[in-house]
C-alpha cells in the first residue's frame, strides 16, 4: 500500500494548526490556469531538471534515449524520455530527479513518529497536492493508521460519498473555493464548481473545523465581482485570500513546461 507523492515538506506553518508535516499528494481532477504545484497535476513522473545544480559533467549522457545533449548549455528534449532513471542514477549534485515518488504507510507511520517527537501536540501531519481526493481510497487506509491530528487541503472536487469518508477522518480542512460562477470556474479550471459546492455543503453539516481559501490570481479570481460572490458563498465561514506564489514560474521551469500567466 503506499501513496504517489510529489514532496514531504517539513516545519510546515501554513498548512493547518501548529508546526505540519506537509504531504503533497500527486494527481488533480482540476486543471487550473494559475496552478501553483504543476509536478503534482499527474500521477506519472516527469523529468525534474534544476540548471542551477548542473555542473555540466555529463554523467547523464549515460541515457540510452539521447534525452540529454551539451553544446554550451545542457539542454533536455523530454519528448525522448521514458523515465528510466539512469540519468537521475548518475546525477551527483541532484540536479535531476523524478517528480513523483511513493510513499509506503511504514514510510508514512514513520513520519508521523518523527513528527511527535519533534513538536508533541503541537502540529501534526497536513495532505496537500495536488488534490489528495485523487487518491481519497488509499488516504482513507492511512488516515485510519493514526490518531494524530491531521489536516487536509482540498479542492472539493471528488465523489461526494468518497468526500464524506476522508472528512470524517480529519481534525481540519482547508477548502479552495475559487471561482463562484459555474461557467467561469469551467473555464479556467476545467471543470464547473457544481459538486465542488455540494461538498462544501457536506463538509459544513460535519462538525469538523475547516476554513474556505481563495487564492488571488489577478484578472481571474480577484475580480470585485467574483469576491463579491464568493462572499455570498462564504457567509459567516472562515475565508482566508491567499496571495499569488511568485516562484510559481520557477516550477514550470524545473519540468520543462511553460508559465502562460505571466502578469501575475
Amino acid at each position: 500500500m503506499e501513496l504517489k507523492i510529489t514532496n514531504v515538506q517539513n516545519f510546515a506553518i501554513h498548512d493547518g494548526p501548529g508546526i505540519r508535516t506537509t504531504v503533497f499528494l500527486a494527481g488533480c481532477p482540476l486543471d487550473c490556469v494559475w496552478c501553483h504545484n504543476p509536478e503534482t497535476k499527474s500521477q506519472k513522473p516527469k523529468l525534474v531538471f534544476d540548471e542551477k545544480k548542473c555542473t555540466l559533467c555529463k554523467a547523464c549522457l549515460v541515457c540510452p534515449n539521447m534525452v540529454h545533449t551539451f553544446e554550451e548549455l545542457h539542454k533536455i528534449d523530454r519528448s525522448r524520455c521514458v523515465m528510466c532513471g539512469k540519468c537521475i542514477e548518475v546525477c551527483k549534485t541532484g540536479a535531476l530527479s523524478k517528480s513523483v515518488k511513493s510513499l509506503t504507510l511504514d514510510e508514512y507511520l514513520e513520519l508521523v513518529e518523527r513528527q511527535k517527537r519533534i513538536v508533541g501536540d503541537n502540529g501534526g501531519i497536513t495532505f496537500s497536492g495536488g488534490e489528495p481526493l485523487a487518491q481519497g481510497k488509499t488516504l482513507i487506509e492511512f488516515l485510519d493508521k493514526t490518531n494524530t491530528h491531521k489536516a487536509i487541503e482540498t479542492c472539493g472536487y471528488a465523489d461526494e460519498e468518497l468526500f464524506k469518508e476522508v472528512i470524517k477522518r480529519v481534525d481540519y480542512v482547508m477548502f479552495d473555493v475559487k471561482i463562484a460562477d459555474s461557467t467561469l470556474h469551467k473555464k479556467y479550471t476545467g471543470v464547473s464548481n457544481e459538486l465542488i459546492l455540494k461538498n462544501l455543503e457536506h463538509l459544513r453539516n460535519s462538525g469538523k473545523d475547516f476554513i474556505l481559501r481563495t487564492p488571488l490570481i489577478k484578472g481571474i479570481t480577484d475580480t470585485n465581482d467574483n469576491l463579491e460572490k464568493i462572499s455570498e458563498i462564504v457567509g459567516s465561514d472562515n475565508w482566508e485570500k491567499l496571495e499569488f506564489n511568485p516562484l510559481t514560474p520557477v516550477k514550470y521551469q524545473l519540468i520543462g513546461e511553460e508559465y502562460l500567466l505571466k502578469n501575475n
